[in-house]
């Protein structure tokens, strides 16, 4: 009987006392000479026993799928970030959205096209407005500022008791008449180019404000609105000209509809100079992607030569 161990190549095998007559058919010994297997003779110094190096077939394929399995996961990371990485190389002086208008809270009209907002996106602003109808969602404070569809999102330090940290902020004693303006710059981004993870925000401000954006589908809150908007034009015109009021008639008293309008968010106080370790997370995930490049083709090819006959 032939007991067999991987020692450093060759592959060698030895024979205990018995002796053991090779199996007919035996893919592994046909073509060769086993004259050696008769008698219990000591095995040849260069044989390979090629179902021994085939075992670590397997082997070879396996480091090579989890450095790939991890290249593509630091691939999939950086295509996710790649605006934050576009951000941290704009100018590090804020564009004034205000500049060349008599009101310091309204937008210059430079930035407005056939009635709607075309601001720069993905870049560092400036920009003073009245804050409208704050709410609260753990340490963000999200507001909109009045007459342009700039939506802000500031972080909040609540320092007060755990158990009111849910509640709203009381307005402070004498500030109750004083409308909130916001003045901070900060990194503005066009609903359209924002992740995923803001889907649900996007949705409850199309929902409460009662605004169709662009590149989004209008929320079933908003088209049931428009419908009894135009039910009720309906029912006043019916009543003022004893008919039924044609299409035209309905939309020309309920107004065009949803018409959409490019959103913005407004991350206030975030700079450019805030997003340094961007580059460097995109520097692991380059040293990622090519150390498992080359360390499962070097695997590869390594396995290949070991399994070639006579090494």
């Amino acid at each position: 009987m032939a007991v067999c161990s991987r020692l450093p190549p060759p592959i060698r095998c030895v024979t205990d006392d018995t002796p053991t007559e090779p199996t007919e058919g035996d893919s592994a010994f046909e073509s060769r000479d086993l004259s050696w297997f008769d008698g219990g003779a000591p095995v040849p110094d260069d044989f390979v026993d090629d179902e021994l190096v085939n075992m670590d077939s397997a082997d070879a394929w396996g480091q090579p799928m989890v450095l790939a399995l991890l290249a593509t996961f630091a691939l999939i990371l950086a295509f996710q970030y790649t605006s934050d990485l576009r951000f941290f190389f704009t100018s590090r002086t804020a564009v004034d959205l205000n500049a060349g208008t008599d009101d310091e809270y309204t937008i210059a009209d430079s930035w407005s096209a056939s009635g709607d907002l075309v601001l720069p996106s993905n870049r560092y602003v400036a920009v003073s407005g009245i804050s409208e109808r704050k709410s609260v969602a753990r340490d963000r404070l999200f507001y909109k500022l009045v007459g342009a569809q700039i939506y802000v999102e500031r972080v909040v330090i609540d320092e007060r008791p755990r158990i009111l940290r849910g509640q709203p902020i009381p307005v402070e004693r004498g500030q109750e008449s004083i409308r909130p303006l916001h003045d901070e710059p900060g990194r503005l981004i066009a609903f359209s180019d924002l992740p995923k993870r803001y889907s649900r925000l996007i949705q409850f401000y199309s929902d409460n404000y009662r605004v169709h954006f662009c590149g989004f589908e209008p929320s079933d809150l908003l088209a049931q609105y428009q419908y009894r908007i135009r039910q009720e034009a309906s029912r006043d015109l019916e009543l003022e000209l004893g008919r039924t009021p044609t299409d035209e008639e309905i939309s020309a008293r309920a107004g065009p509809g949803a018409t959409c309008q490019s959103g913005y968010l407004l991350l206030s106080g975030d700079s450019p100079a805030d997003y340094w370790f961007f580059p460097l997370l995109y520097l692991a995930f380059g040293l990622i992607m090519f150390g498992s490049a080359f360390f499962a083709a070097r695997r590869l090819r390594s396995g290949s030569e070991d399994r070639r006959p006579g090494t």
